[in-house]
């Protein structure tokens, strides 16, 4: 299971920021960011959806990892079983969406690029 802190860096590295800057995008104070980084303290789940648009994937991949670092017991080991799921449910609606959007050569429109817009033709 990756964790917050794992999707923290993955966050930094593909923005090239420092845990500074990412606070800043993500609404948080230098200190929250700092305890989020070092895994002293779990981000809430807005912070964590705000992670995953950078990330470009489903918010609830992270706000499941949240949850399973936050909770004990019985609540840990669903949060973990969740993020377990996720996985295989992701890449079936990955799959189907990019299955059910892609045209095909027949259904594509003819595009047109002139000094910078783009144009379909119908």
């Amino acid at each position: 299971m990756k964790t917050t802190k794992e999707y923290i860096e993955e966050a930094k590295r593909r923005l090239e920021v420092t845990d500074y800057r990412l606070a800043k995008i993500l609404g948080v104070s230098q200190g929250a960011m700092s305890h989020y980084a070092t895994g002293r303290r779990i981000m809430d789940d807005t912070t964590a959806a705000k992670l995953a648009g950078i990330l470009e994937i489903e918010p609830i991949q992270i706000i499941a990892a949240a949850n399973a670092e936050r909770e004990k017991g019985e609540k840990k080991e669903f949060w973990e079983n969740f993020y377990k799921r996720l996985g295989g449910i992701a890449a079936s609606i990955f799959f189907a969406v990019n299955l059910i959007m892609t045209p095909t050569p027949s259904q594509a429109a003819p595009v047109l690029i002139h000094e910078g817009a783009v144009c379909i033709l119908c």
